[in-house]
């Protein structure tokens, strides 16, 4: 028996896989650190990004005004605030579904099974 679990922090996410007779697996970002709850959404297009890379390139992103940067959506959740694009209207839900997915993303590229 294995069990997935997810850790939504506020400035920082991570998922583990804890199996019977198995050493702990751990899933964040690219470097094997938790993954940044920060994401990037573009005004224009509606794309998002996330994780070390906006979170390195946070100043950039804020600075350039072509993005929402949302930080520590955890503490939005539950209040009406949006972002608009010319594509789509993104809640605090749809970025928080966007960092869990990149979190499941991860670990299935990493073999979970």
């Amino acid at each position: 028996m294995s069990i997935f679990g997810i850790d939504f922090g506020t400035t920082n996410s991570a998922a583990v896989k804890l199996a019977e007779h198995a050493d702990p697996q751990y899933y964040g970002d690219e470097f094997g650190a938790p993954y940044p709850s920060i994401v990037a959404i573009d005004r224009a297009t509606g794309e998002a990004v996330g994780g070390r890379k906006v979170w390195e390139g946070r100043e950039r992103y804020i600075d350039s005004g072509q993005y929402h940067v949302i930080q520590s959506v955890k503490w939005k959740l539950g209040k009406e605030q949006v972002w608009a694009t010319e594509q789509r209207t993104w809640t605090p839900q749809d970025v928080t579904s966007f960092i869990h997915k990149q979190l499941s993303d991860r670990a299935l590229t990493l073999g979970l099974e």
